[in-house]
């Protein structure tokens, strides 16, 4: 579990570490059990919550998709992607945000997240709160995993205004 109170430390480790620079990530490189997808989530959330944007920028690959709460919408492409976390995060306070049930796995070369997150936050002096569940979809990258999608469902949107990429905007 994730608590944005406590400070995190992100994984430096990548995959042209592991082997060598210019080597190609091993299998065992691209397994994609509980505890690395434990480690990839948390320096995912201590990028975006500590507004640490070029951290994020290389969490988020090239062609990144942020799908909608009700998978209407998307926003597409790092720069997109970046530009609205810092949007949103520049007119946000987050009290308390914390994951669990993480779930991560492979298949073929794609890595598989899936969490239940719960977030108290203050958005346009509007204090929310809200709880679902993230799916994550991460490529392998010389340095480490990127996430390519992001889908996000809400069970709990109390005093929630609208609906897009990012819980309870």
């Amino acid at each position: 579990m994730l608590i944005s109170k406590t400070p995190v430390e992100t994984r430096e480790r990548t995959f042209a570490g592991i082997r060598g620079a210019g080597t190609a990530p091993t299998e065992t490189d691209l397994a994609l059990d509980d505890s690395k997808a434990a480690a990839w989530v948390q320096a995912y959330d201590a990028a975006w919550l500590g507004r640490r944007w070029s951290a994020l920028e290389k969490i988020f690959a090239a062609d990144v998709t942020l799908v909608s709460t009700d998978f209407a919408q998307a926003i597409v492409g790092r720069e997109t992607a970046l530009n609205h976390v810092r949007n949103l995060m520049a007119r946000t306070y987050v009290h308390e945000y914390t994951t669990a049930a993480l779930k991560g796995y492979t298949s073929g070369a794609v890595g598989i997240i899936t969490y239940r997150w719960q977030l108290d936050w203050t958005v346009d002096r509007e204090r929310r709160s809200g709880a679902g569940r993230d799916i994550l979809v991460l490529q392998p990258a010389a340095t480490g995993w990127e996430l390519t999608w992001r889908g996000r469902t809400v069970r709990q949107r109390p005093g929630a205004v609208g609906n897009s990429a990012w819980p309870s905007e």
